[in-house]
């Protein structure tokens, strides 16, 4: 996956099966489905395997998961220490505070 942060764009690249890299370091989730990006550069990503949604830090390593979400997610947006998950399944918003380490 190639973030670039200036234009918001996301590029998805598959690797699996693949002898170039070690799959375990570049799927930090199972199931990716929404991903935000705050002011610091950290990066958040719904997993809808685990149902929860997990702090990246800038080399896609695992700080920690934030919270644990609905899997009918369908869009996150991190800002000043807070991140806002939407449920469409109860039809609301969902505010968490996050703290980095």
């Amino acid at each position: 996956m190639v973030v670039e942060q200036r234009h918001g764009y996301v590029w998805v690249l598959s690797v699996r099966e693949s002898q170039i890299c070690a799959r375990r370091i570049v799927a930090p989730v199972q199931r990716a489905s929404s991903i935000a990006v705050d002011e610091r550069g950290n990066m958040f990503i719904h997993d809808l395997q685990s149902a929860s949604v997990r702090l990246l830090d800038s080399n896609f390593n695992i700080i920690r998961e934030v919270c644990l979400v609905s899997a009918l997610c369908p869009m996150i947006s991190a800002r000043k220490g807070f991140l806002l998950v939407t449920d469409t399944r109860d039809n609301v918003i969902r505010a968490y505070k996050y703290k980095v380490p």
